[in-house]
């Protein structure tokens, strides 16, 4: 764009392009300029961003990984695996005093865990996609 700006500029001084129409080449250049720069500098974030994501995937991948064997959760496992618990307060149901608490994980966030009827279906349909592909 700066070297657009200065061939308008020397055609102008040259009498090759007038006043006129210099300056409203100048000005949709600078609009443009500014538009450029405003672009690079938001996917300059998003790249930080995704990169950052890379960098948590990769460090969730290895800390199971390193884990899938574990036999007992000590404060390394969790360090690693765990970006933070957040504990609510206290829900009182028919005398029940509940807390809920959600658990974030590294590079995945908030994981719900999945009621015994949800885990009973995903089961039944692996076994229907498996019999499928042994048919």
């Amino acid at each position: 764009m700066d070297k657009l700006f200065s061939r308008i500029y020397e055609d102008n001084i040259l009498g090759k392009l007038s006043d006129e129409r210099y300056s409203r080449m100048a000005n949709e250049y600078e609009a443009e300029q500014k538009r450029l720069i405003s672009e690079v500098e938001e996917n300059e974030k998003s790249l930080i961003e995704l990169q950052k994501q890379t960098v948590d995937m990769k460090m969730l991948y290895q800390g199971l990984m390193e884990f899938t064997e574990m036999k007992q959760l000590t404060p390394t496992v969790v360090n690693k695996l765990i970006e933070r618990i957040e504990i609510h307060n206290n829900e009182k149901k028919h005398s029940h005093n509940n807390v809920k608490v959600d658990i974030y994980f590294t590079a995945v966030g908030l994981f719900d865990i999945p009621t015994e009827q949800q885990l009973i279906d995903t089961m039944e349909r692996v076994k229907q996609k498996n019999a499928e592909k042994s048919a």
